[in-house]
This record gives C-alpha cells, sequence and structure tokens, in this order.
C-alpha cells in the first residue's frame, strides 16, 4: 500500500495533540514506521507528553515528493495523514527491538521515553 511505502520512507513527520486549553499543539520529530505503529522518543516530561496524558487522541502527518510548480501556484507533494490514540510503551516488546537494533537513535538518557500510537 502507497501509504505504508511513504511512512517506511519518510524519516520525519509532525504529531498534532490537544492542549487542555483547547488549542492544538504540533511537534516535529523523527519515527519509525514498525509492525503498524508509529514509535517515537520523547522527553518524559513536556507540554506533547501533558496534552498526550490529558488527551490520548492524535494525529500525524507525513509529506515528501515536494515539487513546487511556481508557474501554476501550486505544490504537488504526496502525504499521509493518520488519527489515532497515544500511549507510552517503553516496555513494550516491539519498543524494545526498536531501541535494540538503534531504528530510533537518540542520547542514552533515563529522561526518554517511548511512544506508539495507531490509527483509527
Amino acid at each position: 500500500d502507497e501509504s505504508h511505502a511513504i511512512l517506511n520512507r519518510v524519516e520525519y513527520g509532525v504529531l498534532a495533540t490537544l492542549g487542555e486549553n483547547g488549542y492544538p499543539y504540533t511537534t516535529p520529530l523523527s519515527f519509525v514506521f514498525y509492525e503498524g505503529s508509529i514509535y517515537f522518543h520523547s522527553a518524559v516530561e513536556g507540554q506533547k507528553i501533558r496534552n498526550i496524558e490529558s488527551n490520548a487522541g492524535v494525529s500525524f502527518c507525513v509529506a515528501c515528493d515536494v515539487q513546487l510548480l511556481a508557474e501554476d501556484f501550486d505544490t504537488h507533494y504526496k502525504s499521509v495523514i493518520l488519527f489515532g490514540r497515544a500511549k507510552e510503551v517503553f516496555e513494550d516488546e516491539n519498543s524494545k527491538k526498536l531501541v535494540r537494533s538503534e531504528q530510533i537513535a537518540d542520547k542514552e538518557t533515563k529522561r526518554v521515553t517511548s511512544i506508539a500510537f495507531e490509527w483509527e
């Protein structure tokens, strides 16, 4: 499926969460698409984590193959937009495999957690 191919090829995406104040909050981040889920590392505290803890509903967007068509005042691109629920999965077996295989590269620190979401 083309959306899976895009998710396997793209390195960065934008995660959208909803703040307690009702405003959306977007975070660009690196990720891994693995066995139907999006995995990414995060600090254990901060706005993104507070938002997920209060409302696990998220959206995730990636884009690639961008072609600017200046003469037509247009842009062509391929994109995937997902909606789902995020949860911490640091102790999850898939998360452990990804960390061990270095598919998710991040600083070695105890202040990092793994988050995954499956789309709806």
